[in-house]
């Protein structure tokens, strides 16, 4: 959505929030925290010298939850709560990010039923008051390798919108979700460190270069890491973080790695995956099955703790 925040209708919001329940003095005070509010615009010019301002005359502002505030963004959430009701398909809702999963078995209706789907949601939406960011708005097939992609013409506004990869919540998402995209875009961000510690190292000490490597190595690597992790391709992003560790101490590029990760602590991006999964296993449970619910007692192995996913197809 373009400028969601600012495009937020005080009646339809308040409407809204009487029929989720808040009324009486809670909602006469957010009536009174949205309303009354008064907006100009001045323009600056310097003429001979001389700084000249004019401003507007003051007009009601009848649109926009304050931003900045606590409660901006909690306001706008329940603007756009009932969005997912306009269609059956499943419907994530991120800040002003909003994400529809279709599924259709039958590949010749494909197409109707997306342009159903967003058809609604554009209804939705202009009965909302809200604009649809086109640069931003993007339709991807999941697939996988062996089941040939089914021609789609989806455009909105003459622009086609289908694409192979896009950005999703910060990471790059492709239509056979091999994560190789998104590990080129992490090499891409790293490789710029290097240069710039490279740089740095020059007037600061080891531990301010150490302490900038945590401060952006580390949270770009981690970001995601248990989605892309095991990817065919995160031996590359691996490759581009020894960079990094040997850019932070001044080693050559054929120093080995392994002493370096010992001296400075650094975790490998193999040991911060495994991390990552040990700390997802330990906080979801509910997610994996135990080989001992999978089979009999009297045949019970050894590794009868052993958890299992349930597998996944793009079909």
């Amino acid at each position: 959505m373009t400028k969601a925040f600012d495009f937020v209708d005080h009646k339809l919001l308040l409407y809204k929030l009487e029929k989720y329940g808040i009324r009486g003095k809670a909602h006469d005070w957010l009536e009174s925290y949205l309303t009354g509010r008064e907006q100009c615009v001045e323009v600056a010019k310097i003429q001979k010298g001389n700084k000249i301002t004019s401003r507007s005359r003051l007009q009601n502002n009848k649109y926009g939850v304050p931003q900045g505030s606590v409660l901006g963004p909690f306001l706008f959430l329940i603007y756009i709560n009932d969005l997912p009701n306009v269609t059956d398909h499943e419907t994530v809702l991120f800040a002003y990010d909003t994400t529809v999963i279709i599924k259709c078995k039958d590949r010749n209706n494909y197409e109707n039923e997306i342009s159903i789907v967003l058809d609604k949601i554009f209804r939705w939406l202009k009965s909302n008051n809200l604009k649809i960011n086109l640069n931003k708005t993007k339709m991807i097939q999941f697939r996988d390798f062996r089941t040939p992609p089914i021609e789609l013409n989806i455009c909105y506004d003459s622009t086609k919108i289908e694409v192979n990869c896009t950005k999703f919540l910060g990471l790059m998402v492709d239509r056979h979700c091999d994560w190789k995209n998104h590990i080129k875009y992490v090499c891409d961000k790293l490789e710029k460190f290097v240069y710039a510690i490279k740089q740095l190292r020059l007037t600061v000490s080891n531990e301010a270069a150490l302490s900038a490597y945590h401060g952006y190595v580390s949270s770009v690597l981690s970001y995601g890491l248990l989605l892309w992790g095991n990817s065919v391709d995160v031996g590359k992003a691996f490759r581009v973080q020894k960079k990094c560790v040997r850019a932070i101490c001044g080693a050559w590029s054929l120093d080995s790695c392994k002493p370096l990760f010992h001296k400075f602590h650094i975790l490998p991006l193999v040991c911060m995956y495994i991390r990552e999964l040990c700390v997802f296993v330990k906080q979801h449970p509910q997610y994996f099955t135990i080989n001992s619910s999978l089979i009999s007692r009297s045949a019970m192995p050894r590794n009868k703790f052993k958890l299992h996913l349930p597998l996944c197809k793009l079909d």
